[in-house]
């Protein structure tokens, strides 16, 4: 018993999460050990397992992957990255890291968030801009309707002046 716990020592015995967990990752990797076994019992099972570099490998693994699970599950909201900088750029980014004092990741984030906010204020600029030549654009094509009528026009009974009269006052005072 003393060697399957060594072998199993890492899994708490008070645990039942990382109990169920450790049965189902065994299970998955060909053992076949029943879901409602306890500790003390995949402590037994375990020491039927033949002593070789196979299940050496297997608990190696089967540790390593708890680790990450709960280094996951810690993240709150946040998703590891790894992605690859040219040397410039990295040095940029510890500079600016440090400069603000602050790590990469936190920088990293800084310079999204800012991104997002510069992009938005850009486009929020850029429908302004939109809406205010939009309406010059409306006020010229009115002026040019008009003065075509008004020049080309002399009788105010004319189909045309009934399409000028009908134009949004708005439209004729921009004009």
């Amino acid at each position: 018993m003393k060697k399957a716990q060594n072998r199993l020592g890492w899994i708490e015995k008070d645990n039942p999460n990382m109990l169920k967990w450790a049965i189902r990752y065994l299970n998955n990797h060909r053992a076949n050990i029943p879901e409602q076994t306890t500790y003390d019992g995949l402590i037994r099972e375990s020491e039927k397992w033949p002593e070789s570099s196979e299940i050496r490998e297997l608990l190696r693994k089967m540790k390593g992957a708890w680790r990450q699970k709960k280094l996951r599950e810690s993240l709150n909201g946040k998703k590891p990255s790894n992605f690859i900088l040219s040397t410039s750029a990295k040095k940029c980014l510890e500079n600016l890291a440090k400069s603000r004092r602050s790590n990469i990741t936190e920088t990293l984030e800084w310079l999204i968030k800012n991104g997002l906010e510069v992009k938005s204020q850009y486009r929020d600029q850029l429908n302004e801009l939109n809406k205010s030549h939009r309406k010059q654009l409306d006020s010229y094509q009115v002026a040019a309707v008009t003065l075509t009528l008004n020049s080309t026009h002399k009788c105010n009974a004319h189909p045309c002046m009934h399409f000028v009269r009908r134009l949004p006052a708005q439209a004729l005072a921009r004009a």
